[in-house]
Formats: structure tokens, sequence, C-alpha cells
């Protein structure tokens, strides 16, 4: 764990590793419900992690390349103010990777939500950011940049398989009147 949150690519590789196998555990696949690293506008300027297809041809930027090493520091400290200190780094990073996330305007290629989401690797990590700044989550909507973990992706791509099966089935239906 240490060695993985000891370099700025060791804690995206994390992150995407965690995104990949949350997305192929609920039955994801890749190339039908979600493609990674897809160039959205060409020369590399809008890339996310994880570009998930909700139906419609519509799709929603997903990027995990936030850290979490801070947290894991906080969790593992037993000293209090050493873990606001680093909760607080925490909530600073986030807001930091958000600030670069709304700048992308991932929006503008995929409007599946008509903004991006921002994947943790840790339910915890997102929650204990959202218990540190009160004011975190307003923040993040006001730049229509969506925080969630593990399940929180859960629950977006699970809609996001039921739109795509059920825009093929009313697709399949009308080919049968047709």
């Amino acid at each position: 764990y240490e060695v993985t949150f000891a370099s700025i690519s060791g804690r995206g590789e994390l992150g995407e590793q965690v995104l990949t196998e949350t997305a192929r555990a609920l039955g994801l696949r890749e190339g039908v419900h979600f493609t990674l690293q897809t160039d959205l506008a060409g020369g590399g300027a809008a890339r996310p992690d994880l570009l998930l297809s909700v139906g419609g041809g519509r799709t929603v930027p997903v990027d995990a390349k936030a850290s979490t090493a801070c947290w894991a520091e906080a969790v593992e400290t037993d000293d209090p103010a050493e873990r606001r200190d680093a909760l607080r780094v925490h909530v600073r990073n986030l807001r930091s990777r958000a600030a670069e996330l709304s700048g992308k305007d991932y929006a503008r290629w995929a409007d599946g939500i008509y903004g991006t989401v921002l994947f943790l690797p840790s339910d915890a990590a997102v929650v204990a950011a959202l218990d540190t700044d009160p004011e975190l989550l307003r923040w993040l909507l006001d730049r229509r940049v969506f925080l969630c973990g593990p399940t929180g992706f859960a629950v977006i791509a699970s809609a996001a398989l039921f739109a795509a099966t059920e825009r093929t089935l009313l697709d399949d239906v009308e080919q049968v009147r047709a």
C-alpha cells in the first residue's frame, strides 16, 4: 500500500484498477458498456480513465486519478491533530483534482450526466472527505463533479447498464415492428 502511494503513477494506477475491477464485477463489459482511456477531443486533452455508455449514444466520463494517500495517513494515525491535518490535505487534494476535471469540460463530449465522476477507490475516503468539509459537496456540484467510491459507482454503472439494455430492447422492438 505504501509503495503504491509513493508515486503519482502508482496512485493513479490503483484508482484505475479498482474502478475497472468494480465495473467488471458489476457485469459491465469493456467495449460494450465502457471503454478505457478514450480520447474524447483528439490530441489527448480530454481522456477520462473510463467512459461509461448509458444508452442513446450518451456517455459518462469517470476519472480515478485522485490521491487517497493523505486519507490513508489519517486512518493510520492515533494522533487526533495529525488525523485532522491529514484529512484537511485529503480534501484540499480532492478540490484540486475536481477543479482540474471541471476545467477539462468532459461534459462537452460526454453528455450522460453533464459532468464528471471523480472516483476514489474507497467509500470510506469519500465519507471522510465529506465529513471533514461540510461545504465540499456543494462545491463539487457547482463544478459538476460527482464524487463517489465503489458503492456510488456501482449505482451509476448499474443505472447505465439498465439504460443501455432498455435502449437495446426498445430498438429491437422498433425493428420488429418495422
